[in-house]
């Protein structure tokens, strides 16, 4: 064998060994990616465009971002944030600092290929996450997130 057939031959088998490496490390398999394609058709065969859910990020984040709220939807865009504790508006955020029921299947595809650890959780009779956890990288601290969303109100 020349030297290129060899290099490409480690290449090889070193892509197989990070990738039976990477499996026990909490990132998504191709079952995990079939149930996250599963509850995003399940969300969108709802055609639910007007809605409201309760919502909290767990983060090193400002902290109106860390309390309940809950985010009304109108024609697929947040239409107000509402604080659970007090009924008001968040003052050091403003609305696109949340997320519609879509935007969260977005961050979901944004991390998946990228946390060294992550979890995801999702609504029975609907199909929207009701938690996503990640780390990103636990070598850094304080980039994890955990959302959860619930309470979900259909609106016309």
């Amino acid at each position: 064998m020349n030297n290129r057939t060899i290099r490409m031959l480690l290449q090889g088998v070193f892509l197989i060994v990070c990738s039976i490496m990477l499996g026990g490390c909490g990132l998504f398999n191709s079952d995990d990616r079939d149930e996250l394609e599963e509850q995003l058709a399940k969300w969108r065969s709802y055609n639910l465009q007007n809605y409201s859910f309760e919502f909290r990020a767990d983060c090193f984040c400002i902290p109106e971002f860390n309390e309940w709220v809950t985010v009304t939807v109108r024609s697929d865009t947040i239409a107000g944030v509402t604080l659970l504790s007090t009924a008001q508006t968040p003052v050091e955020l403003t609305f696109s600092s949340w997320f519609t029921i879509d935007e969260l299947f977005d961050k979901i595809f944004d991390v998946v290929g990228e946390a060294e650890e992550f979890e995801v959780a999702y609504n029975k009779r609907y199909g929207y996450p009701e938690l996503i956890s990640a780390d990103i990288d636990k070598q850094i601290a304080d980039e994890e997130f955990t959302y959860n969303s619930m309470n979900l109100i259909i609106e016309e």
